[in-house]
């Protein structure tokens, strides 16, 4: 498809289709503050299945979960006081938590010892589809497993367009992705190095920050 020719069926700027499509088990493109993301519902088992087979996505990585609001995180992760700090300070915004999740979780949204990444995002077109969704998104990068992540609809429609229900175009984002930290051992580690920085995260958290393999 070249980009003179009409948009596909499935891409657009509807939010309420692209909700509606979450809703029926679908598998949707929509724009977040950092990148483009690949998101179902997270409690649809065959949705988060379709959604591995999307991306091409090995079981046993997780898959990061988007909240429309903090309040939300208690419903799928264990109490943390020290991710109640960090939420209060970089939510919403560029930071993914890693926790250790309730047993209800579905374990192909796990990543190992059984923790579970949340992120309330910073666009609020973003939230908001994620409350019409239903309150909780799975938010992982639209792109195939290996490849650049997309930062405009069309980019994530070339690469998955034909796999998915619908694109919601917001537009050009950020391109810069997440940090992402786990504290579910009770120290605070960097998985992935991104829009927040370590010195920012030690101010709040009032513990060293490692890097993953420090």
């Amino acid at each position: 498809m070249s980009r003179s020719d009409a948009p596909p069926d499935n891409f657009g700027g509807d939010i309420e289709r692209a909700a509606d499509a979450v809703r029926n088990g679908g598998v949707v493109v929509f724009p977040t503050d950092t990148l483009y993301g690949l998101g179902a519902d997270p409690r649809q088992p065959v949705a988060v299945r379709r959604l591995v087979a999307t991306k091409e996505r090995d079981e046993g990585k997780g898959l990061p979960i988007l909240l429309a609001d903090a309040g939300d995180a208690d419903l799928l992760v264990e109490p943390n006081s020290l991710m109640d700090d960090l939420a209060s300070a970089f939510w919403p915004g560029a930071l993914t938590i890693v926790v250790k999740a309730r047993e209800s979780v579905d374990e192909l949204l796990l990543g190992p010892g059984g923790t579970l990444g949340l992120r309330v995002p910073g666009w609020e077109l973003t939230r908001r589809l994620v409350e019409l969704a239903g309150s909780f998104l799975i938010g992982t990068s639209a792109n195939r497993s290996g490849r650049p992540p997309a930062v405009t609809a069309m980019e994530a429609h070339d690469s998955l367009g034909g796999s998915v229900d619908y694109v919601l175009d917001g537009g050009p984002v950020g391109g810069v992705a997440s940090t992402v930290i786990d504290i579910s051992n009770g120290h605070l580690t960097i998985l992935r190095s991104g829009a927040v920085s370590a010195e920012q995260l030690s101010s709040v958290a009032g513990v060293a920050v490692r890097e993953k393999g420090g």
